[in-house]
């Protein structure tokens, strides 16, 4: 998914500044680093209004307070997996897994799920 939409509109809406927009455009250039974790590790946006922002924005859930006593699918998922691509399986059935991410738009973590 490309997030370049996303930050345009956070400079649009006076999230960010034009300034930072450019910078995570440089940025994303180098593919260091995807645009949720840039926005984050630069700290042009706290956790909470990122979460809050890419929630509205693709139109997902934010996680609520309750989290799996065990962990969903760790026979199947190592959590070398898990903390590598920050994900977190929340609930599993026959025909779907739903996940809590760090980046929603990560889609290759997602995809391996």
């Amino acid at each position: 998914y490309d997030m370049r939409h996303f930050l345009v509109q956070l400079s649009s809406r006076g999230v960010i500044t034009p300034d930072q927009l450019q910078q995570l455009g440089e940025l994303l250039e180098t593919g260091s680093d995807s645009a949720v974790r840039l926005l984050y590790r630069q700290g042009f946006l706290d956790q909470q209004v990122l979460a809050s922002e890419l929630s509205a924005h693709l139109r997902i859930p934010l996680a609520g307070e309750d989290w799996p006593e065990a962990l969903v699918l760790g026979d199947v998922i190592s959590p070398r997996f898990l903390r590598e691509h920050r994900v977190l399986p929340l609930a599993a059935d026959n025909d779907s897994v739903t996940v809590a991410v760090s980046d929603p738009a990560d889609s290759d973590a997602i995809d391996a799920i």
